[in-house]
């Protein structure tokens, strides 16, 4: 089992939601908690309960508790294994009219991890793997993002090469090597230590011969056939000291600051999966233009991620309303307060597939759709047009 040790004086904000979170990591360790489990909110809750959270008044405490997971004032304590919900209750959080019990009737079951940074143990080592697809094509890849964005996890073998000794929850990289296109694309935490098995290679395999690897456990996968790498380039630029070019898997990262690296490989891994993860083209974090509304704009942030334009979002509203371009419904006439101008904003032709920034027209270009279409939509690899979902619906 990892002793669990976490970094806090990484807090840096000291309100109630943020004394809540380091009284839940003290609990963690004091209860020898898995820091690396999914952890349900209900299951935090249960952890840091009101009678014992010295907040007064309960209304209070239940308000705090879900601004410990929101994005408010920049916090990032979780992981979330859907990423939507964060939004949804940052949204909550930010609403004055808020019902404060919110999350114990929407969100109680839902799963989390603790963000990496705040564990301080996970960085005393990490091990560098190697995937050429030269030499193996992993063509189930995208069935593995789907796991972790249904399940927070993706369990796997991985060869080790020569090496044997590796540490239960040490962190992983994989880095794609071997083509054009080279850089970390996954990472994880060992999950079982080296073991011998018949070789990946299915020539030595019918030859007998054995090789070593390890069990990963996978909290986030991008997918490099599709161009989504952290790339050699800029590891080169912020860890030359390490060599990325790696002849075997196994490599432990000694010439590399891991707290940056994680902070790095989180600036990419989390704009990315954005877009890969949900399948849903949502709202962003805003990112402030001038008077056009502006989308689509590609910017190397470590990653190449499409920047999302509040003041289009808001004008498309305005325009249109917030009844479901789809099937008409509002969500505040079916849950009331806690659903007032609530409604996400699809666009027409999906901004992942724009490589080019361009001016962005909030009346053809944006329509409000509800959760549940706008999830439909998505639920092919080619979008359901706005027309074709309304056919479905109508001839049901």
């Amino acid at each position: 089992m990892i002793r669990n040790r976490f970094c806090y004086k990484k807090i840096k904000l000291s309100y109630k939601a943020d004394k809540l979170f380091k009284e839940f990591l003290k609990n963690v360790e004091s209860c020898n908690l898995n820091p690396l489990k999914v952890f349900t909110l209900q299951e935090i809750a249960d952890l840091i309960p009101y009678k014992l959270s010295n907040i007064e008044k309960y209304s209070t405490y239940n308000y705090s508790f879900m601004s410990m997971f929101a994005g408010q004032k920049g916090r990032d304590y979780f992981n979330f294994v859907k990423p939507s919900v964060k939004r949804n209750l940052t949204e909550i959080c930010n609403d004055s009219a808020r019902n404060n019990k919110a999350w114990q009737k929407l969100f109680a079951n839902e799963g989390v991890r603790i963000n990496p940074k705040y564990i301080m143990d996970l960085w005393n080592k990490a091990y560098l793997m190697i995937y050429n697809p030269e030499e193996y094509y992993w063509h189930n890849i995208n069935d593995a993002i789907e796991k972790i964005k249904m399940d927070g996890s993706y369990l796997d073998s991985w060869s080790s090469g020569a090496r044997k000794n590796f540490e239960e929850g040490a962190r992983v990289y994989l880095i794609q090597l071997g083509v054009e296109e080279k850089g970390i694309f996954a990472s994880g935490w060992i999950n079982e230590p080296s073991y011998s098995a018949l070789h990946w290679i299915e020539t030595k395999a019918e030859e007998g011969l054995y090789t070593n690897y390890v069990d990963i456990e996978f909290d986030c996968i991008v997918n490099p056939h599709e161009g989504k790498i952290l790339s050699k380039e800029i590891l080169d630029k912020h860890f030359p000291s390490m060599n990325w070019s790696q002849r075997a898997s196994g490599v432990e990262m000694k010439d590399v600051d891991l707290n940056e690296l994680e902070e790095l490989w989180s600036s990419f891994s989390g704009k990315t999966t954005e877009i890969i993860r949900t399948k849903v083209d949502l709202l962003a974090e805003e990112v402030i233009n001038p008077e056009r509304y502006i989308e689509g704009s590609t910017r190397q942030i470590y990653v190449n991620a499409y920047e999302r334009n509040k003041k289009a979002r808001n004008k498309c509203i305005e325009i249109y309303g917030y009844n479901c371009s789809v099937c008409g419904v509002n969500l505040e006439e079916i849950y009331g307060e806690i659903a007032k101008e609530f409604i996400h904003v699809h666009h027409i032709k999906p901004i992942s597939s724009i490589n080019q920034e361009y001016e962005i027209d909030p009346e053809t270009d944006l329509v409000p759709i509800c959760p549940n279409c706008h999830a439909v939509i998505h639920r092919r690899n080619q979008d359901i047009s706005i027309s074709e979902l309304k056919d479905i619906i109508k001839n049901k």
